[in-house]
């Protein structure tokens, strides 16, 4: 599933292919430009999500988890796998906020990565999953090797669980039967 990128490069992209439509010949040589590449197994509108209140709470819970890694990803950028790893442990939810859109996104390992692709030449395509590319990270992430900070990670990840209207019902149902008994 791919999310089409809003960035300066897609512009550079976009006036390519207008000049390439107008008939201007462009010379075919190896330009490489970086990429910030999320690794998803499925991507899908979060606006019914976002206008709920449980939808509400749990972007406001994937923002409370990146805050936690804040501070590691303002030294490198890098760290963004590991927070997207936390993520993917505690099996919170993931948010990708783009210009128009907003989308909920399943993560996939290696979750996150920073790489040089070579610049589609039109009428050449560019495709971010070729062989042909240099990233910061490895193609494959170390799921076993991290744990989410303690104590705030693992209370996020029961907030998650919890905030459920099934909970609800259960501990007013609870308390109901423990009033009568």
């Amino acid at each position: 599933v791919r999310v089409r990128s809003t960035m300066c490069h897609d512009f550079v992209t976009d006036s390519l292919w207008e000049l390439y439509n107008h008939g201007v010949e462009l010379l075919r040589k190896q330009v490489f430009r970086d990429h910030i590449i999320m690794y998803a197994e499925d991507v899908y509108d979060a606006a019914e999500i976002a206008s709920t209140w449980l939808g509400k709470r749990k972007w406001l819970r994937y923002l409370r988890q990146l805050y936690l890694s804040l501070h590691l990803i303002r030294k490198e950028f890098t760290h963004g796998r590991t927070a997207l790893l936390w993520n993917w442990k505690l099996q919170l939810p993931v948010f990708l906020h783009t210009e128009h859109r907003n989308y909920h996104v399943s993560l996939a390992p290696p979750f996150l990565n920073y790489c040089y692709l070579q610049l589609a030449i039109p009428p050449g395509v560019h495709n971010p999953m070729s062989d042909v590319k240099l990233c910061a990270l490895g193609l494959v992430a170390n799921t076993t090797n991290s744990s989410a900070p303690w104590p705030w990670g693992t209370m996020l990840s029961v907030e998650e669980r919890l905030d459920r209207p099934e909970v609800f019902v259960a501990v007013l149902l609870s308390a109901l039967v423990a009033a009568l008994v």
